[in-house]
Order: structure tokens, then sequence, then C-alpha cells
């Protein structure tokens, strides 16, 4: 399996912002989140997802592989903050709760 590594561009929705893991427990990741006309980074909190190995019609292996969670996980996959100390509260609180 793909890891989901510990610094990366946004997908396509997110062109512009670049990711930096701060911290990792299990699938509940604490990321810095920038982009360039910012004065100040934000930060995501989110549970790492999981994709097993798909083959498509053509024959093409995709291989399995962890990603950010869909926006459509927004609120209960994923969370977005001003400030570090509140997204530390956040990943603190879904480390004490989430089983990996």
């Amino acid at each position: 399996m793909t890891l989901l590594p510990t610094q990366f561009p946004g997908r396509a929705d997110q062109k512009g912002f670049f990711f930096t893991q701060i911290e990792r427990r299990g699938d509940v990741c604490l990321l810095s989140k920038r982009k360039s006309n910012w004065k100040c980074d934000k930060f995501e909190v989110v549970i790492v997802q999981k994709h097993k190995e798909y083959t498509f019609p053509n024959g093409i292996v995709q291989p399995a592989k962890e990603t950010l969670p869909r926006l459509e996980l927004w609120g209960t996959g994923g969370w977005l903050f001003d400030t570090l100390p509140a997204a530390r509260s956040k990943f603190e609180t879904l480390c004490q709760n989430t089983v990996s």
C-alpha cells in the first residue's frame, strides 16, 4: 500500500496548496496547509482513507493507497482550523477516540 506522503501538493480541487505532515498517530493525521498568498498556514486534521487495489476495465491497475478524505467527508473525516492549538485539540480528541 502506498502511504500518504509527509509532504505533497494539493489534488486537482486544491490547486496551489501544499501540505506538510506535522504528526500522525495511526490513521489520524495533523497537517499544515499552505498557500503562497496566505499570511499564515491553516491546519487540517484528517482521518486517512485507505483504498484497495483497483483494476480498471482497460486492465490498468491502481495500487492500494492512502488518501485525504473526499470533500463529501469533510466534517466527519476532515476538519480545517485557523490555529495550530485548535487543530491539535481536535487531533488529540480523535486519537483518543479512534481505533486505527
